[in-house]
């Protein structure tokens, strides 16, 4: 029985929109073209904003067509590679588009966001699924409305503040109630489990425990199989191909966006590593958008 309550949901995405809007709104003119990571492929901030825009629309037009029962076909998607050449199309859609504008768009998405959960999903609707061509498996509704909050919440806001407050305070999540803080790890979970590239894994199977050294914090299990990654509250009894033991929530962000690596956070003994599996870098390196090619690096 599926116990998403959906009032969280909107309350933590008002949340966001609260911190983050008066941000985009007051950053200085010159800050949009800044590059958001050191790499040449790296966006710009208003890359990244844009970016926001177009998932968060391509999300809400996946609920509304499961809702309504039809499969997702806006836009196109065959396979999962196709992701990478979608995003640099909606680049191009949106370059015209200027920061104002941008943060006009994401503000209408997150009325319309709410407006769906409120007047058009219904519990029955919960655990239907929608096939959206980019990840592992079909997803339910309520994972894609969680998504929403897991992309714009966790996965690009450290990339959004570091580029005018690069220190560790600046990350939006560290803003963020500390039981929503709960929750986020919850929707980033469930989201992160749908990014598995189970055909490349090699028929992998076995648990990975994700826990906090946080009193009365939940942990979680990801129990891989050839048809995909599940998630589930609490830790199993069996031994896990690796567990992650996380001093608190912002390591466990900045690990899982790739702000830190894990060799540092275990320098740092902000993170222990335990398990079977001897190889923890492959094993995430199958967790990603884009198919994986190589371990994620050391550091």
């Amino acid at each position: 029985m599926t116990h998403w309550q959906p009032q969280y949901t909107i309350d933590d995405l008002h949340t966001i929109e609260k911190i983050l809007i008066p941000y985009l709104e007051n950053l200085p003119a010159d800050t949009w073209h800044m590059k958001t990571g050191i790499r040449e492929k790296d966006w710009t901030l208003r890359e990244v904003l844009a970016h926001l825009v177009s998932i968060a629309f391509l999300f809400y037009r996946a609920v509304d067509d499961g809702i309504e029962g039809r499969p997702m076909e806006r836009p196109v998607f065959h396979r999962r590679e196709d992701l990478r050449d979608f995003n640099s199309s909606q680049q191009i859609y949106f370059a015209e588009h200027t920061p104002e504008k941008l943060i006009k768009l994401l503000q209408v998405a997150f009325i319309e966001i709410t407006a769906q959960i409120e007047q058009r999903l219904k519990p029955e609707h919960y655990e239907q699924t929608i096939d959206l061509k980019i990840y592992g498996r079909p997803m339910r509704l309520i994972d894609v409305v969680d998504a929403q909050l897991s992309h714009i919440g966790v996965v690009h806001s450290y990339q959004i503040k570091r580029t005018f407050l690069p220190d560790l305070q600046s990350a939006v999540w560290n803003l963020y109630p500390w039981d929503m803080l709960a929750r986020m790890v919850d929707r980033f979970l469930r989201h992160l489990s749908y990014t598995y590239w189970h055909d490349r894994a090699g028929g992998l199977t076995g648990d990975i425990h994700f826990d906090f050294h946080l009193k009365g914090m939940k942990s979680w299990t990801m129990t891989l199989t050839p048809d995909g990654a599940w998630l589930k509250r609490g830790l199993t009894d069996t031994m896990p191909l690796v567990k992650f033991l996380f001093r608190d929530f912002g390591i466990f962000y900045r690990v899982f966006t790739q702000e830190m690596s894990l060799t540092e956070a275990i320098r740092q003994i902000w993170l222990i590593i335990e398990g079977d599996y001897s190889e923890p870098l492959t094993l995430l390196s199958y967790f990603n958008p884009s198919p994986p090619k190589r371990p994620l690096p050391l550091g």
